[in-house]
């Protein structure tokens, strides 16, 4: 274990680290700096590159939720099929229902369901 797998990162060097995982040559030049005597880039011909121990930081830096694993877009589609769900029992429940065998003339039928589009998101029954 070395030094710079510990050394906390402030904001700008996180960013500066990002961006050289993705290849920028915009970065700040002191983050730059501390990045390098950390070893976690290192300067080619090309620009700067990480190191595997960049790398490994890099790696270990928080994701946005959608750019993470694929299986964080498969959580939020499930959740968002749940809120629906959960939306959709509101309607039903809110709905009017007179004493005369469930049936209210005056009521207006609710939507039918919209049918999932191919590659779209799992349908509730699918989940389980």
């Amino acid at each position: 274990m070395t030094r710079a797998q510990f050394t906390t990162l402030d904001p700008s060097e996180e960013i500066a680290l990002r961006r050289v995982a993705h290849g920028s040559i915009v970065i700040d030049a002191r983050a730059a700096g501390r990045l390098q005597a950390l070893t976690l880039i290192e300067s080619k011909s090309g620009g700067l590159r990480l190191t595997p121990l960049g790398r490994l930081r890099f790696n270990a830096l928080a994701k946005a939720p959608l750019l993470a694993a694929v299986r964080s877009t498969a959580t939020l589609a499930d959740y968002i099929e749940g809120l629906l769900a959960k939306a959709h029992a509101q309607q039903l429940e809110a709905s009017p229902i007179s004493a005369s065998g469930g049936q209210d003339h005056g009521a207006v039928a609710p939507e039918a369901p919209i049918a999932p589009q191919p590659g779209g998101p799992r349908a509730a029954h699918d989940l389980n």
